[in-house]
């Protein structure tokens, strides 16, 4: 990966973080480990991924809206 595609990767991930959009910023840190093949990072995605999904499982099942939760962010909980 070139410097400039880090960059707008980057971007890209704080714009999804600002937006609370956290499935998009998983998905574009997700590709940028791949571009940039520092697969050391993957086990720290992964454990972020199951923390979040493990949250959203907790608040679901908390309120009657779980499949509202499950649609408004794409993650199969």
């Amino acid at each position: 990966m070139t410097l400039q595609e880090i960059n707008k990767a980057y971007n890209r991930i704080v714009g999804s973080l600002d937006s609370k959009e956290l499935k998009n910023a998983f998905d574009s840190l997700q590709a940028l480990i791949a571009g940039s093949r520092e697969y050391s990072f993957q086990d720290k995605l992964n454990e972020l991924q199951d923390t979040y999904k493990y949250m959203l499982r907790y608040r679901s099942k908390r309120s009657d809206a779980g499949t509202d939760i499950q649609q408004s962010t794409g993650i199969d909980l």
